[in-house]
């Protein structure tokens, strides 16, 4: 599995029968705020600008307190024992995630 399939392993945890509505919303994006969604892509640490924002909000939403990190933590655990990661592809996502990190100005 890719960085990128770790963020949707993310997503998925996230949203499995959680009862949450879709909603479809248009951004514009400039200056940093693009370049971290778009250095997220080219990193490989989500396919797409949408699924790079869907994970920068779920972030968000762990910092702020906002998402349960006890639940989260049982959902990325069921997530995960249906999708396992091999040693290989943990440490080449790990690798990617410290290569993809923006730097502050």
């Amino acid at each position: 599995m890719t960085a990128s399939g770790l963020g949707k392993l993310y997503l998925e945890a996230l949203h499995q029968n959680d009862g949450i509505t879709m909603t479809t919303l248009t951004l514009r994006l400039r200056g940093l705020q693009a370049e971290i969604v778009e250095s997220m892509v080219e990193a490989g640490l989500a396919e797409t600008r949408s699924e790079a924002v869907r994970i920068a909000l779920l972030q968000f939403g762990r910092s702020s307190g906002l998402i349960d990190e006890a639940a989260l933590f049982k959902a990325l655990q069921r997530a995960a024992a249906e999708k396992p990661l091999g040693d290989r592809e943990i440490l080449e996502g790990i690798r990617r995630s410290k290569r993809a990190r923006v730097p502050r100005r």
